[in-house]
């Protein structure tokens, strides 16, 4: 439409894009993201679980809970200290071993994930809370709330920032941060708790 056109190209227009990915750690200390990538995004979320892709991430050789618990503390600490990610995603969700996430964060010490955390802390790199800490038993996700209660308290005790939704693959998923008010009330989080890129 030729007016519509002339109208839009006839106003400026206040709106902000801003240009940002999920990356992948594959293993600990290799990722799917250079610096030069890096420096021309404006932000990057990172995975450091995406354990179901089995010929791309690196997989746990003990598949027990503590074995679990081992390799994503190594994958998140890595992840967080790569300088290449502002946020770390579902942080400590073991995707493809989604039935094992109450046993696994069962077998972390709280000292063990909060130097984790602190990790993050210490080089600004946000925890993001979105739909995986949320069960859903349609998606084998089975586990009590206090779970990543547990994580996020621990997370905001070591000095970590918050996301939300940033890992929200399809516009319809964005409805779901109404659920994460939950855990915003619950962990009294205020905007000072927020970090840059969910400002």
């Amino acid at each position: 439409n030729l007016e519509l056109h002339k109208y839009i190209h006839s106003h400026s227009w206040e709106i902000e894009i801003q240009v940002g990915c999920e990356a992948d750690t594959m293993a600990p200390g290799v990722f799917g993201m250079t610096p030069e990538l890096r420096e021309k995004l404006d932000y990057v979320v990172m995975s450091a679980s995406h354990f179901h892709m089995r010929n791309f991430v690196e997989q746990p050789k003990d598949l027990t809970p503590r074995g679990i618990a081992d390799h994503l503390l190594e994958f998140f600490k890595s992840a967080a200290a790569s300088g290449l990610t502002d946020a770390i995603v579902h942080p400590l969700f073991p995707f493809g071993f989604d039935q094992m996430y109450e046993s696994s964060i069962a077998a972390m010490s709280d000292n063990e994930i909060s130097d984790a955390m602190f990790v993050a802390a210490e080089n600004n790199v946000g925890v993001e809370i979105n739909q995986c800490s949320i069960p859903n038993p349609d998606l084998n996700r089975v586990f009590s709330l206090e779970i990543p209660i547990r994580i996020f308290e621990l997370a905001k005790q070591a000095g970590c920032k918050f996301t939300f939704g940033s890992d929200s693959h399809a516009p319809k998923e964005f409805e779901k941060l109404r659920e994460m008010q939950y855990f915003a009330d619950k962990l009294e989080l205020t905007e000072d708790d927020l970090h840059p890129i969910a400002k």
